[in-house]
């Protein structure tokens, strides 16, 4: 039901990994937001732009597995 925690997970434990995945997204974000801007100022072509974001994306995907 929403709002309940599972059994096996204390409510400390849930923090941190909540705190964990924040972390990894804010990461993530910036990540991105310079490869966009890479691609912005003609550093990067557009296909070097899709290459780093499948990269990046794979790359979190990645640990939060490991979380």
């Amino acid at each position: 039901m929403a709002g309940e925690f599972p059994l096996t997970q204390s409510r400390n434990e849930i923090m941190v990994k909540a705190l964990q995945h924040h972390t990894m997204f804010g990461e993530l974000t910036l990540k991105t937001h310079d490869a966009l801007k890479n691609y912005s100022n003609g550093i990067m072509t557009h296909e070097q732009l899709l290459e780093k974001l499948k990269k990046i994306n794979g790359e979190y995907l990645q640990q939060i597995d490991q979380i």
